[in-house]
């Protein structure tokens, strides 16, 4: 999935557009003006404008740099590229967190600030905590190229909460 084909909030508070809820926090999917072959974004199956769009979203791409900028977790160099961190500081900066028994656990790795921005990486092979580790770099690393497929599937999420009770399996 491209990088301009999610999209999240960046209001304050949810919005409410002709009967329907946008959430938070939450990935929406998005065809831009180009792809629908006219002036306007569906989103959720609902059509906005560009101001309209302006005033109420920005692309979750953005805002995962924006916010991997502010943590770290993201250089760039002189030609303003963005280039990833390497895994030792990946590894130094990612709260890993088991749950369950030692044969079918699961290990959920957190990264940021809680109540600012914070992101959950659960990684999508059940192994011991090194594999699950590397998986959730190759996890990062996909997303900073621009492919939104871990953030589309739930492997990845962002909020301004703290660390989750329960775990829901997809």
């Amino acid at each position: 999935m491209k990088k301009n084909n999610l999209i999240v909030l960046k209001t304050t508070h949810p919005l409410f557009w002709e009967g329907e809820g946008f959430k938070l926090n939450t990935v929406y999917r998005c065809l831009t003006p180009i792809e629908t072959e006219s002036d306007s974004y569906l989103i959720n199956g609902f059509w906005f404008t560009q101001a309209e769009f302006d005033l109420y979203f920005e692309f979750a791409y953005d805002r995962v740099i924006r916010d991997w900028k502010s943590l770290g977790l993201v250089k760039e160099d002189v030609t303003d590229s963005l280039k990833a961190i390497t895994f030792k500081e990946f590894k130094e900066r990612m709260d890993i967190h088991t749950y369950g028994k030692q044969i079918n656990n699961l290990r959920i790795g957190y990264i940021g600030i809680p109540k600012e921005n914070f992101y959950k990486f659960y990684p999508m092979v059940n192994a011991n905590k090194q594999i699950q580790l590397k998986e959730m770099y190759s996890m990062y690393q996909y997303v900073l190229e621009g492919n939104m497929y871990y953030l589309d599937g739930g492997w990845i999420q962002f909020g301004t909460f703290g660390i989750p009770i329960p775990y829901i399996h997809k």
